[in-house]
């Protein structure tokens, strides 16, 4: 019967990955293997067993991973073992007993005072700091999808924002740097409707600087913007009122509105690029009995009537 390393099999496996996923997704998986699964390198891996798996799951928890890294370890181990046996018909492991926790997603929201403070500081300011913060608390939109948007990309006349890339950090040439890069959205492109509120303070904004439709709003230039970096400057803003805010706070608030306002769910996902339902719940009002039985009522009302 064949025998095949770990390390042989696992590397035809990111070969066959790499013309089918994006190029962030293949990075993430080429870093798991090298760094992670390269502790099963000597071995073949039919012989991999039950024990193998559970010593190298307790090990990775010494290492104090999240849980987000060790539930994708487990995923791309599991795709390596099912490529394995459809390939070359070799028994391997199905890490059905190996349990990852989840993990819990911040659902944090901003407090009204915390609201308040942003609101002066946007009403007040016309930098990239505020208008980072106007998109995020009140379009919904991530750090990176942010740092990616260039002018063209905001339809006036229509009152229409057009998301279709992020910048992201990935690895350099070099294997211990790593460079910015504009990608695609981790979703498909979407269409963020363009609030009368947002479009007042992006046309002063375009008023005050002078913004190539090439250019990105944040950089005010054809030069990206590091995520990192904004994320800092949002934190030192906010460090300067004695308040703690970050940008997913300011999108958890977002989503909470459109909750709280009854919006579509469809729409919200739509507008915000997500299927995770699960995150969305966690900030949907909390929904007492008195509640259920409005709800209720007031839905078959409008059906009996």
């Amino acid at each position: 019967m064949e025998t095949l390393s770990f390390y042989d099999v696992s590397h035809d496996w990111l070969s066959e990955k790499q013309s089918s996923v994006k190029y962030l997704t293949f990075d993430k998986y080429e870093k798991i293997v090298d760094k992670h699964l390269m502790y099963f390198k000597d071995k073949n891996i039919d012989e991999i067993n039950e024990q193998d798996v559970e010593n190298f799951f307790h090990k990775k928890q010494e290492e104090n991973l999240s849980n987000s890294m060790l539930r994708t370890i487990k995923q791309v181990l599991k795709s390596i073992f099912d490529y394995c046996h459809d390939k070359y018909q070799l028994t391997t492991l199905s890490l059905d007993n190996i349990k990852v926790k989840e993990e819990s997603t911040s659902s944090e929201i901003l407090t009204p005072s915390q609201k308040d403070l942003m609101n002066i500081y946007v009403f007040k300011n016309n930098n990239h700091i505020a208008i980072a913060i106007l998109l995020s608390l009140y379009s919904g939109l991530r750090t990176g999808e942010i740092c990616g948007l260039k002018k063209e990309d905001i339809d006036i006349k229509n009152n229409t924002i057009y998301i279709h890339k992020t910048v992201e950090r990935i690895k350099s040439d070099n294997d211990n740097k790593s460079e910015l890069a504009l990608t695609d959205t981790r979703t498909a492109s979407r269409k963020i409707p363009l609030s009368q509120f947002v479009k007042h303070y992006l046309l002063k904004y375009f008023q005050t600087y002078d913004i190539n439709s090439q250019d990105f709003l944040i950089s005010q230039s054809d030069k990206l913007y590091d995520p990192r970096l904004l994320q800092r400057n949002l934190r030192d803003m906010s460090s300067s009122l004695h308040v703690k805010v970050d940008f997913r706070m300011l999108r958890n608030s977002f989503i909470s509105y459109c909750l709280q306002n009854n919006m579509n769910i469809k729409c919200l996902c739509e507008t915000i690029g997500t299927n995770d339902f699960g995150y969305i719940y966690k900030l949907c009002p909390e929904c007492g009995e008195n509640r259920k039985k409005e709800e209720m009522n007031r839905v078959l009302n409008m059906i009996s009537e």
